[in-house]
């Protein structure tokens, strides 16, 4: 039988399916063209899974990719919630605008109603004149006035809701067992009252003025002020506490000071210094804490060497705490004052004679400098005078422009204290203590208001103080 005969691919003629009789062309055979196409058939196949490959490598990329962008949004928003709250605890310190308040004077509420609630109450002040100026019947013990003697009625009283002694060892063994606790020589890094985010609530600060370089004769703000001295140095300590206190997450930073001395003792001192800086943290473990209802807490107390000589060390401490809607919730100032020469801890209360005198005094200067308040001028001489000799009231402390003196106090449930600035102290001091007392006198404060007048007439008010006497001294 004839082979069937075919078209040349190449030549168009008519030859058998093997080789071409006009041109020679060799056809290709069956199995190789088979063969031909089974690969191209798997290299299509081929194609196919990798393809399909493919979109599973693109679709696992993708399903990286959004949880990799979930996780990022995730932890930017946590960023962003967590500075918020670290911003809102730290002081605020840290995000709070400080309350910078006349001569450390603390309001609490609406200044037009306390004003208002001034001049009724002074109205009431003026027809009881006589029972203000009765005589007082003192204690021996430095005119220091009976609890039980007086009862005050203005609203206004003191704040004596401190546990002042306390065992130290208990309390630090009690510290040490927290989560977070140390006790260290003060740095940049460890001391957060003298860092950038830091804000004083009520304006306190580190930077200070030089000794004769104060804009008034009043000090204010709190500040600084330590000077080198022959016969001891002075070191800053940082307390660091973080723990549950009876289910209350507490953080708290705490400042003080050391008295170090090659020749001298001052190891008595020392643990005063020590442990005052501490007490506010001890009444609130034993005490506070158990009536609190809040999640967390942060207490912050910082310290203030606000004058040193060769004879005396004046250590104030500024307390505030805020509760977990970080709204404030206590303020206290207290003081320390050391007798270097004697290696001791001053008594406050025998520094100052508080007299019935130096109670009309201790008014007219406050109203002076700081105006009219209720805390004040409300308060009869015998108030005044239990308020400036308790032990738990009175705050007395030296700086550069010499004495300041004040008291701790309640107002309609609230808690504040007030000091002024007395330059020309000597007069009124005890004879308890020896030391220089004319520091103060490179400040004068009547030629001051001599020239700018009192606080009311600087702010446009005529005070009911009227007869400041403008001498030479006190």
């Amino acid at each position: 039988m004839n082979s069937t005969l075919t078209f040349c691919p190449r030549c168009g003629a008519a030859t058998e399916p093997t080789v071409c009789s006009n041109c020679g062309y060799t056809f290709p055979t069956l199995d190789s063209t088979e063969t031909k196409e089974e690969e191209f058939l798997v290299e299509q196949e081929d194609k196919r899974e990798n393809k399909h490959n493919f979109g599973w490598i693109i679709a696992i990329i993708l399903t990286v990719l959004f949880l990799l962008f979930l996780l990022l949004a995730i932890l930017g928003f946590g960023g962003i919630v967590g500075y918020l709250v670290f911003a809102s605890n730290n002081v605020n310190p840290s995000t709070n605008t400080p309350n910078i308040v006349n001569n450390s004077t603390l309001h609490f509420g609406d200044d037009d109603e306390e004003d208002d609630e001034d001049e009724d109450e002074n109205e009431n002040e003026n027809e009881n004149d006589g029972d203000k100026d009765n005589d007082i019947e003192p204690d021996e013990d430095n005119n220091k006035v009976h609890d039980d003697s007086i009862k005050f009625s203005s609203g206004v009283s003191p704040y004596t809701d401190l546990i002042v002694e306390y065992d130290y060892d208990v309390l630090e063994d009690y510290l040490a067992s927290g989560n977070e606790y140390y006790d260290e020589v003060a740095n940049f890094k460890n001391d957060i009252f003298k860092q950038k985010n830091y804000y004083s609530y009520i304006g306190a600060t580190h930077d200070t003025y030089g000794r004769d370089n104060f804009p008034t004769p009043y000090y204010e703000p709190i500040q600084d002020s330590i000077e080198y001295a022959k016969n001891y140095d002075i070191e800053r300590r940082i307390v660091k506490y973080e723990s549950d206190v009876n289910g209350i997450l507490v953080n708290m930073y705490c400042a003080y000071y050391q008295i170090i001395s090659d020749d001298e003792d001052f190891s008595e001192v020392n643990d005063t210094l020590r442990n005052q800086s501490l007490m506010y943290v001890n009444n609130f473990i034993n005490d506070y804490s158990a009536n609190l209802t809040d999640y967390s807490y942060d207490i912050f107390i910082d310290s203030f060497v606000t004058y040193n000589d060769e004879d005396i060390v004046s250590v104030l401490y500024d307390i505030t705490s805020y509760n977990e809607r970080n709204e404030l919730d206590e303020i206290l100032l207290f003081s320390v004052n050391v007798d270097v020469k004697n290696c001791a801890v001053m008594d406050n209360t025998k520094i100052v004679n508080i007299d019935k005198d130096f109670a009309n005094f201790f008014v007219d200067r406050c109203t002076a400098q700081m105006g009219s308040h209720v805390y004040v001028n409300n308060l009869s001489n015998e108030e005044i005078q239990y308020m400036l000799t308790n032990e738990d009231t009175l705050i007395v402390y030296f700086s550069p422009l010499g004495l300041e003196i004040g008291y701790q106090y309640l107002y309609q449930g609230s808690k504040g204290w007030i000091t002024c600035t007395i330059n020309d102290f000597d007069e009124y001091i005890t004879d308890e203590y020896d030391y220089d007392t004319s520091f103060g006198l490179g400040y004068d404060v009547f030629e001051y208001e001599k020239s700018y007048g009192t606080y009311e007439e600087q702010n446009g008010k005529m005070s009911d103080y009227t007869e400041i006497e403008y001498e030479d001294s006190f």
